[in-house]
Parts: C-alpha cells; structure tokens; sequence
C-alpha cells in the first residue's frame, strides 16, 4: 500500500508539473493562433496592454536618449535634447495608438505596418519561432524572428495557476537604433520615411496657393498669428491606424468642415479621405480599421437646411453607415452608442 500510495504520489508531481508549465507553451501557442487568425477579442484577453506599453515607451525613450547622446555636439547638446523630449513625446502618443490587438497582431505574425489602410493584419507567413526558455518560474520567453530581420521577444508572465498573459515585447536592438532591414523595408522609401514630418511649426507654413493639393500640404502644428480663415491646413487632432503604419490627420480646411487626411508612414504619401469634423479609429468589433467621423451634411429636396452627424468611414472614404441618432451634432449620443455596442474608437 504505500508503495502503492508513493507511486500515485509521484504522479500526481509528475503531472502537476506538467500542467503547470505545460501551460506556459499552451498560451503561447494559443496566442501565435489568435495573432495569425486576426483574433482581436481572444489577443486582448491574453495580453496586458499597459505592461506592453510602459515596456514599449521605455525602450524607445532608452534609444532616443542613447541617440541624442551620441549625436549631441557640445554647443547642441540643449537642441538635441529638447528634440529628444519632443520625439519621445510624440513617441509616447504613438505607442498608445499601436498596441492593440492587431497592432501586436502585426508584431507576432512578421505583417508589414502600413501594408494595408485599414490596418488589419495579412500574416505573411515569413516570421518562424526561434526558442522559447523560461526566465524563471513565473516568466516564460518565446522568440521570434523573420528572414533577414532581427529577433522580438515576447514575455508572458503567469497569473494565477494556468493561465498565462503577454506582458512585454522587447524589439529588435537594430530597430530602436534606427537600422532597418533591407528584407523588411524598402530600400527606396527609408529616406523618406526617417526624414517624415507630420506637422510643421506655424511660422514655417504659408497660405495655400491657387491650384495646390490642400492634402499634399504638410499642416501648421498650431494656428497661426496671421493665419486667415484657415488659409493653410491646421493640425486639429492625429490618430494612428491599427498596426501604427498609417497616421490620419484632422486639419482645418472649409468653412463649413475640416478635412481627414491619410498619411502612409512607410513614405510620407498623403491622400484626402474625407471631409469631416471629428476623427476617430474603430479599435474593435467588425468595423475595427475604420474611422468615426462626423460629418456636415445637407438635406434634400424643400427641406434645404443642413445637419451634423457622425459616420463610419472606410479608409478609402466610402461612406458605411450612420450612427443612429447623432443628427444634433453632440458626442454623448456617439459616446453611448458605442459603449452600448462595447467598441472602443480614439
């Protein structure tokens, strides 16, 4: 009986351990599904997206700050360091912006930011699983990389007994010093993309000529002092796309409406979405990749007169659908509508 009792005991060791780090390998692997599937609501409830971006915000300022330090001259070294504080900032912002779940989505599968305007992710199929190890009892490491690239770690963390959740991605060491892999950027767009602007200050912008394209125009950052009736874009409020590859701008432009503008981050290229007086990005539910945006419209026919209400916009400018009962132009009945439909969109 005891060696009996002994041996059952042993098992039961055996196969809570198994269990209990089986489970790590489980959740990971269950993770790397959710990302290629495009599994929004299950990437969600496996990752912690403050950790993830007190991580992300942290490694990048660390490079911005290691950059300015070798860059700085001795007489710049308060230009460079107050450029470093703006970038960061903007940074920052971004960040906010790209970790979502198909923002990590994108990181997990090796899919190109930017590749596609809505944001949601086409895996590539390219990015492979190098090793996993455990950091230590509670911490579990697993490796990615693609062709070509450097390697992402990502680390889960255990909460409670089984269940796992991804609570940092520690990005390639080439990409936070800047140097991107010739087999995951095109060569032809990195001086564009590293020389991008996305504002300008006030005082650097001048009034739109007759004939020039409103949406080629880079916007003022703030109004400025002699600016007429909005006679050159303004920047009004900015919003990234899912996966962070594309940034959409709200800039001043008519009388009776602003403009939404897409600008592409892998080249700078600029194209008009639509016109409209909010702007938003849908970060879930079916129409996530779209925009919010309200927009000024005229009625028909002997009613003449117009009204304001707030739309879903494809990426391209296609109109989808209105959201019911936003004709009086105020946010709280957007705000309810989407709490009720539990969708998120900033």
């Amino acid at each position: 009986m005891r060696h009996s009792s002994l041996i059952y005991a042993t098992l039961a060791v055996f196969g809570a351990g198994v269990i209990y780090f089986g489970s790590a390998y489980w959740s990971a692997a269950g993770f790397e599904s959710a990302a290629k599937d495009g599994d929004a609501d299950k990437i969600s409830n496996m990752a912690d997206m403050a950790s993830i971006k007190g991580g992300l915000k942290s490694q990048v300022s660390a490079a911005l700050a290691k950059k300015g330090a070798s860059s700085g001259s001795s007489s710049g070294n308060a230009m460079s360091g107050l450029a470093t504080f703006f970038v960061s900032a903007v940074a920052d912002k971004m960040i906010d912006a790209f970790v979502t779940p198909d923002g990590l989505a994108a990181i997990i599968t090796g899919a190109r930011p930017g590749g596609h305007a809505d944001g949601k992710i086409k895996n590539d199929g390219t990015l492979t699983q190098s090793s996993s190890d455990f950091l230590d009892i509670d911490h579990f490491r697993v490796k990615v990389s693609k062709q070509g690239g450097g390697t992402t770690s990502l680390v889960f963390e255990r909460r409670g007994i089984i269940t796992w959740k991804l609570v940092r991605i520690a990005l390639p060491t080439d990409l936070l010093e800047d140097k991107p892999s010739p087999a995951t950027t095109p060569v032809a767009a990195q001086p564009q993309a590293q020389g991008l602007l996305l504002s300008l200050p006030a005082e650097q912008t001048h009034p739109v000529k007759n004939g020039e394209d409103w949406a080629q125009v880079i916007p003022a950052s703030t109004e400025p002092a002699d600016a007429q009736d909005c006679d050159r874009p303004v920047l009004e409020k900015q919003t990234a796309s899912l996966d962070g590859g594309y940034v959409y701008q709200q800039v001043c432009h008519w009388a009776t409406s602003s403009d939404i503008i897409q600008v592409r981050l892998l080249d700078g290229k600029r194209k008009e979405v639509t016109p409209g007086n909010s702007l938003a990005v849908i970060r879930n539910g079916p129409y996530r990749g779209y925009l919010l945006v309200q927009k000024h419209k005229y009625n028909p026919g002997p009613e003449m007169g117009s009204y304001d209400s707030t739309w879903i916009i494809k990426p391209d400018g296609t109109e989808i659908l209105e959201v019911p009962g936003t004709r009086d132009g105020e946010d709280a009945p957007v705000q309810a509508w989407l709490q009720a439909k539990g969708w998120v969109a900033n």
